[in-house]
């Protein structure tokens, strides 16, 4: 929410989740949503994923930031 009067500052902030359909503080599925991030842990607990950092989270899909990272990689020598 922005004050007009004293320069365009905000003075309110109402953050929600991308991926609950009731985004009051104490709802179930809020409560379920929290439990299940401890629960599955993330990127750092299995050595083949890569290291990433989250940008987004819905119920359907993440998106990801990966860091740079080799898929595959193998010795080569040419022949003359």
């Amino acid at each position: 929410v922005l004050d007009k009067s004293d320069g365009y500052k905000i003075v309110k902030h109402i953050d929600t989740w991308d991926n609950i359909s009731n985004q009051s503080p104490i709802s179930f599925e809020a409560l379920q949503d929290v439990i299940g991030q401890f629960l599955t842990g993330g990127a750092d607990d299995d050595t083949s994923t890569p290291k990433y950092k989250l940008i987004r989270r819905t119920k359907d899909y993440e998106i990801r930031e990966y860091e740079p990272f080799t898929t595959a990689e193998t010795a080569y020598s040419t022949r003359l």
